[in-house]
């Protein structure tokens, strides 16, 4: 691409919130550092930032034309390996904590110092608390995957200091008025799917691939191992531990551990989850 400030100036994509300033006196056609007006986050488009960001002056980018390349004695390749860098740390700075790439629809909250990762969708009915971090590449507030549901006005309700990793599915709620929740301090790891009206209790742990059914429940410090499912309608108790890819099609104990599938048993108390917690030996 043959990029310089007039060429880039007649060019200028609608969407930038600022106009451009003009060239300075005597640049032309030539290709020179200067800045450019960039796209403010609310109408960030990766092709127009590229554009924008060939010459960002405070960054000593010169761009990626062949002529460009001669004034730096870099070849074209390390010159947009150059161009590259610059728009990445450009984003990281400007952008946080919305990322890049992410979608928020109307009727979304997101509390003061939440971290929205890049890729990640906020449908409408996404209530996001303070110090939550979400992504990359998160859903939440999905339509529920249910027959019941007509469009119904719902929630997908995550509170405070909740960290929701990369590829995790919140579905909102069936039913009017109805509500997905997650408490404060849970931690759901990647590829977990959290459906319809479930409510995720304070603290609690859902390791990677767990599914939980609709309609669920998990108590407060309980842990979900990874890839475990769980039933609709199935409880699970706080403080309990079901083990890696269970299969729990019935309520599961408070304080115990519940492993296999079909059925999952119980063996015994969650004794090194109670004692993280500080539960006194004559206590268990």
């Amino acid at each position: 691409m043959n990029a310089t400030p007039g060429r880039l100036l007649a060019r200028r994509p609608p969407y930038l919130c600022a106009p451009a300033p003009p060239p300075p006196a005597g640049a032309g056609d030539t290709p020179a550092c200067r800045a450019l007006a960039l796209p403010c986050a609310r109408h960030f488009d990766v092709e127009g930032v590229t554009a924008a960001c060939e010459y960002l002056a405070a960054q000593g980018l010169v761009g990626k034309a062949s002529a460009p390349a001669r004034l730096t004695k870099r070849s074209n390749l390390q010159v947009q390996e150059r161009l590259t860098k610059q728009v990445a740390g450009w984003l990281e700075r400007e952008l946080e904590p919305k990322g890049v790439g992410v979608v928020i629809e109307a009727d979304v909250e997101v509390g003061e110092g939440t971290e929205v990762l890049p890729g990640t969708v906020l449908h409408a009915g996404a209530r996001l608390g303070a110090r939550c971090r979400v992504g990359p590449y998160a859903v939440v507030a999905g339509l529920p995957m249910d027959h019941h549901f007509h469009g119904e006005p719902t929630l997908a309700v995550v509170e405070d200091e909740v960290i929701i990793r990369e590829f995790v599915t919140v579905h909102r709620a069936t039913g009017e008025g109805a509500e997905t929740r997650i408490g404060t301090g849970s931690l759901v790891m990647s590829y977990v799917h959290v459906s319809h009206n479930t409510r995720i209790d304070h603290h609690a742990i859902m390791t990677a691939g767990a599914q939980l059914g609709g309609h669920g429940h998990i108590g407060h410090h309980a842990v979900v191992g990874g890839g475990a499912l769980l039933h609709q309608f199935c409880r699970v108790g706080e403080h309990a531990f079901i083990g890696g890819y269970s299969v729990i099609t019935k309520d599961a104990l408070p304080y115990c551990r519940t492993v296999g599938s079909r059925p999952a048993r119980v063996y015994g108390l969650n004794l090194i989850g109670l004692k993280r917690r500080g539960f006194r030996e004559e206590a268990v």
